[in-house]
């Protein structure tokens, strides 16, 4: 510890007036079973007929989950994007692309943004 009494590794933040305070490894672990959780839930999707997301072939999470603590709990803040590609054929018709979600957390998958890419 130093001098202010800070551990090594833990970092202190305001946030409304009370004093946070989230060890490093603990951010990295709540990134890590988020990513997991968006995997399986994003995997295989079926966006309409015919159409179906494919984690395995490249999606990819980007940002970070933190920890923050207000009135004596705890909850995750996400800063979190992901990108998810997808495929799928109509009327004989390939076509493939990527999703893009901008801003997204593992409680609010039924409410997303989505921005869609199409690369076939």
């Amino acid at each position: 510890r130093g001098r202010a009494g800070r551990a090594r590794g833990v970092e202190e933040e305001r946030w409304s007036g009370c004093a946070v305070r989230v060890t490093a490894r603990m951010a990295r672990t709540i990134t890590l079973w988020a990513t997991k959780q968006l995997s399986k839930a994003l995997d295989q999707l079926q966006i309409c007929e015919g159409f179906t997301s494919h984690w395995e072939g490249g999606g990819e999470v980007q940002g970070e989950v933190s920890v923050s603590e207000r009135r004596g709990k705890q909850y995750p803040i996400y800063a979190l994007e992901v990108r998810l590609p997808w495929a799928g054929a109509v009327d004989g018709v390939h076509s493939a692309g990527i999703f893009i979600l901008p801003d997204v957390s593992v409680e609010m998958l039924d409410e997303l943004e989505v921005v869609v890419e199409i690369t076939e």
